[in-house]
């Protein structure tokens, strides 16, 4: 979950254009509740870490 225009951010890796249109077409649409999607394509990954330690 997340703030601002989105409500949630989904990660997601394929080998292709056609994979993802797959998993767009036939999974993310077909989930109740997904009105709609936005895609931002990743052409260059800076950091992949998952997680980032913090100090309290």
């Amino acid at each position: 979950m997340v703030v601002g225009g989105f409500v949630y951010l989904i990660k997601i890796r394929v080998k292709d254009m056609q994979d993802y249109q797959r998993f767009l077409g036939e999974q993310l649409a077909a989930t109740p509740g997904v009105a709609q999607a936005h895609t931002y394509v990743v052409i260059y990954e800076v950091k992949s870490a998952t997680a980032i330690p913090i100090d309290w």
